[in-house]
């Protein structure tokens, strides 16, 4: 079955909605037409992903429930290795990076003065009076 260029719109939206014939409704432009098409099929695709997140879930809590001691602890050990290491990198990046020097922060405070000035920001964080 062939179809003809001019029924035919695409949208550049990924694998929900990639393209919809054309109705011919009347009163209605053929792109609004496509439009409330697309966007009744995102509606439906966005209805479906959230009964998967539901089963998807459902299934979690049955796998939690008949997961064992040793497994859990397994599970945390894991976790907490990982997050063990994130911040091990963390620390050693921190000590890679040399402390700013006393010149170089007054620098700093002198450059954020001069274009707080010149946006004419008079509010220095301090009171509300």
């Amino acid at each position: 079955m062939s179809q003809r260029a001019d029924t035919v719109v695409k949208f550049p939206i990924g694998r929900v909605v990639r393209e919809h014939r054309i109705l011919i409704a009347l009163g209605a432009t053929p792109e609004l037409a496509a439009i409330d098409r697309s966007a009744i099929s995102i509606r439906r695709a966005i209805e479906t992903l959230r009964r998967q997140q539901a089963t998807l879930n459902l299934l979690a809590a049955r796998a939690r429930k008949n997961e064992t001691p040793e497994q859990h602890a397994a599970a945390v050990a894991k976790n907490m290795r990982r997050i063990y290491a994130c911040e091990a990198e963390d620390r050693a990046a921190g000590a890679a990076a040399p402390p700013a020097s006393t010149g170089a922060r007054r620098r700093l405070r002198e450059l954020v003065d001069r274009l707080d000035a010149e946006a004419g920001d008079t509010d220095d964080g301090g009171s509300a009076a």
